[in-house]
Parts: structure tokens; sequence; C-alpha cells
């Protein structure tokens, strides 16, 4: 397709393309004048790859779809008022941090940071003395108090720094944002500290999904796995 030419330069039948409108667009008159589309690419081995994952776990792979429609999925059941308007996922993974925001309940880009826990991780071995995934079992527990130590607040005010610096370049493109609250997930989402450095650097309301746990969803799958619930609400 035409609008992956920019991102595949070669090796086009590797991969498996598909596209959803998001929004139609109309003029003062209510015409319709075009369409807002999210167009996917997946590669045929990764696919593969989860084909046979699945397999492995006796599941069978029926559906896969881009995570920001799974989290703005989420959003309608949890908190459907505000998945009407502007808002943003922040995910707090391992490797990396990535940033989804939606605008008027669409989604619009995804902004990725390098820094994600396992920086915190590596600090924590490095002080410790101890093995990496080790380490980030001491990160969660806050073993010794780590978290309170002043390198380690360090890497998380590193983190909150690059997030503020990714919401204030998004306002600075698009100015007629209304964006107010963050909903914060991932392994990162389990660590005060870093929590608290968002809310000291971040200009928005930083709010932890696991905070919308009820009976229908616990706090686990809220922070760990929102994207997994959201999927299985897709299209309800």
């Amino acid at each position: 397709p035409y609008e992956f030419h920019d991102f595949i330069a070669e090796g086009k039948e590797n991969y498996i393309y598909d596209f959803a409108v998001v929004n139609v667009l109309q003029d003062e008159n209510e015409t319709d004048t075009g369409l807002d589309i999210l167009a996917v690419a997946v590669s045929k081995e990764l696919m593969s790859n989860y084909t046979e994952l699945f397999k492995r776990m006796h599941l069978k792979l029926t559906m896969a779809a881009p995570q920001c429609l799974a989290f703005g999925s989420l959003m309608k059941h949890i908190d459907p008022e505000q998945a009407e308007k502007d808002y943003a996922i922040l995910d707090l993974g391992y490797s990396a941090t990535r940033i989804n925001i939606f605008s008027e309940g669409v989604f619009d880009t995804t902004r990725s940071i390098e820094l994600g826990c396992q920086a915190l991780a590596r600090k924590v071995a490095e002080l410790l003395g101890c093995d990496e995934h080790i380490a980030a079992l001491y990160l969660v527990q806050n073993t010794n108090n780590i978290m309170n130590s002043e390198s380690i607040r360090d890497v998380c005010s590193d983190i909150a720094v690059d997030v503020m610096r990714a919401v204030n370049y998004y306002s600075y493109e698009k100015r007629d944002n209304t964006l107010e609250s963050i909903y914060v997930c991932g392994g990162g989402a389990m660590i005060p500290q870093l929590l608290d450095e968002l809310r000291d650097n971040v200009p928005l309301q930083i709010i932890p999904l696991a905070e919308f746990a009820d009976e229908d969803i616990d706090e686990d799958t809220l922070t760990s796995g929102p994207g997994a619930a959201g999927i299985c609400w897709n299209g309800d």
C-alpha cells in the first residue's frame, strides 16, 4: 500500500496490511471530505511466531490489533466519559516507556522513550551487586529501601523528565489540545517513587489505571495487562 512506502522500502510481500477508519472528516456544511485511517503493517514472521506461541499454550490466535486500539477499547469500559476527550496512556515498560495519546477519543500518536524500568533494575543491580533479573524483584519490593537512594531517584527523575518533554512537545505541535490526564500502566506503575517523580515533573494529572479496578477487572490486570483486557472488549 502507498501509505507504507516511507516505512517499508523492500520485502513488502513479507508483511500483512490492514486499516481501520477512525474518523470521517467533514466541512462546515457537514459534507464528508475525507477519512482519517489507522493503517497497520506487521511482519508475517512475527504473526507466525505469535501463532506458534499460543499454539504451545493450547490456544488459538483469532485476532490481533495494535496496542493503541486495545487501550482505546479499555478506556471506553473503565472511564466512558474521559474516553471521548483528550487523554494519554503511559506504559512504563521494562525496556522502554511509551505514551499513547488520544484526541477526542481517537488515537493520535505514540511517543517512545528509550528509558524504561530496565534502567532502574540495572542501577539496583549495580548498587546491591546482584543479577539484573533479581534486581527487578528488589525494585518492586523496595528491598533495603533501595528505591529511596539518591541514584535510584535520579533515574526515576530522568524517566519523568523525558515524559514531560514528550508531553510538552505534543502540546507545542497541537496547541488546541485539552490534554489533562495521563493514565499509567506497566511495571513502573507499581513503583511509588517513580509515580511521585512523574507527579512532580509532568504538568498533568497522573492516574494509575489500577484505580479503576472493580468486580470485572482487578488491579493486576489493569497494571500489567491492560491491552489484553482492552482487546477482549474490542468491538463491544
